[in-house]
């Protein structure tokens, strides 16, 4: 078997799969063609002949923009397969984490949802929620480890400065910038729809940032299909540089905006709808490669660095009344910088008015109640740490 049979064979699960695209060939709405020399499938969006020799699917696709959209159904994507793990510098990509639970969750402004994913809303109206997928949907996309998808019901303002979008801040500039980056991710619409890709970057505190000026607009379909984009994310060159640990670049993937966002995104328009995602990735490389899934234990530290959550604790002593009864509290994963704590719920207080937080950094915690009266005092309460990244 030569190198082109052993690619083609791979493909062989796709819907309405052609084999390698040819010259001269005559393609029609829906089928999919392989163009070996990137590894990727194409699928026709307009009935046509293909060009004749020596063009390249390449310069056929550059010719007729409109007839060829890159597509990535199913298991096929597993060429190439790049074993490293670590690949996928996206957190939580397949949206096993929710901390704060599985939504709705909406936004006037910008709220994180699941771990590590902040929606951003102006004018428009959405509801994120956390969905369990179904077996049609593991058939479909062809894994088993497909748990749930994140799903954005929206409404879309017709207002030039209006969007609503679901980012992700990846931490330190300098792992990103110069290189070319490939960000992919499983998507369906309730009907078909754009998604815009973008990305900018922050050179940290006391730093500048650059917008990567031209997005991707990517036309979605009802049914799961992996899409990927390929970019450079630009450099440093001329831009102030502030703290490294403050900086970032963030992935924005739009569902609709107006004309002032448009810009940025590929020019997605204004929308309404429901879009469904899965197994977001961004890796370092110039093609897609197959979804790098950590183990459950990584995707959690990876979460808890940026945001914890904790129910159920226990401040109790003996104290004199006005005097405080303190408890340290050690957080399970060191995180990403100093966390402002909140205290979210007090279940019972006994002879005080509650805990406070008072003190904390990366690695602990520390909070206080104040007796009422001589005696035991004691109160059972959750909180959050948040060390997320904003804009």
């Amino acid at each position: 078997m030569d190198i082109i049979d052993a690619f083609t064979s791979l493909y062989m699960s796709v819907p309405n799969f052609t084999g390698v695209w040819t010259n001269s060939t005559a393609y029609f709405v829906g089928q999919n063609a392989l163009d070996t020399s990137v590894n990727l499938i194409y699928t026709c969006l307009v009935n046509h002949t293909s060009m004749d020799p020596p063009s390249t699917f390449a310069a056929d696709r550059a010719a007729h923009f409109l007839y060829w959209q890159q597509t990535i159904p199913g298991a096929p994507v597993s060429v190439p397969v790049r074993n490293d793990v670590g690949r996928n510098k996206i957190h939580n990509g397949t949206f096993t984490v929710a901390q704060r639970g599985d939504g709705p969750f909406a936004a006037s402004g910008f709220n994180y949802t699941l771990d590590r994913w902040e929606l951003g809303v102006s004018a428009d109206t959405a509801s994120v929620t956390r969905e369990t997928a179904t077996d049609d949907d593991r058939l479909v996309i062809a894994d088993e480890e497909v748990l749930y998808f994140m799903r954005n019901v929206f409404s879309g303002d017709s207002g030039s400065s209006s969007y609503n979008r679901i980012v992700q801040y990846l931490e330190n500039i300098n792992r990103f910038v110069g290189k070319q980056v490939t960000i992919s991710f499983w998507a369906r619409a309730d009907s078909p729809k754009r998604i815009g890709i973008a990305v900018a970057g922050y050179a940290g505190s006391g730093g500048g940032g650059f917008n990567v000026p031209v997005g991707h607009s990517q036309l979605l379909t009802t049914g799961w299909v992996r899409y990927a984009y390929t970019l450079t994310i630009p450099s440093l060159l001329g831009v102030t540089k502030g703290t490294v640990q403050e900086s970032w670049i963030v992935v924005m993937l739009y569902y609709s905006s107006g004309i002032t966002e448009d810009a940025q995104n590929g020019n997605v328009g204004v929308q309404s709808g429901t879009i469904d995602l899965w197994g977001v990735q961004l890796e370092l490389a110039s093609t897609v490669s197959a979804l790098d899934k950590p183990d459950a234990a990584t995707v959690l530290i990876n979460c808890q660095r940026f945001y914890q959550r904790h129910y159920g604790l226990l401040i109790s002593g003996y104290a004199p009344a006005s005097n405080g009864v303190v408890q340290d509290f050690t957080l399970p994963t060191t995180m990403r910088a100093s966390p402002t704590v909140s205290v979210l719920n007090v279940s019972f207080s006994t002879n005080t008015a509650g805990p406070n937080y008072i003190d904390g950094n990366t690695t602990h915690i520390i909070f206080n109640t104040i007796a009422t009266a001589l005696g035991l005092a004691s109160a059972g309460y959750d909180i959050e740490a948040s060390a997320d990244l904003t804009d």
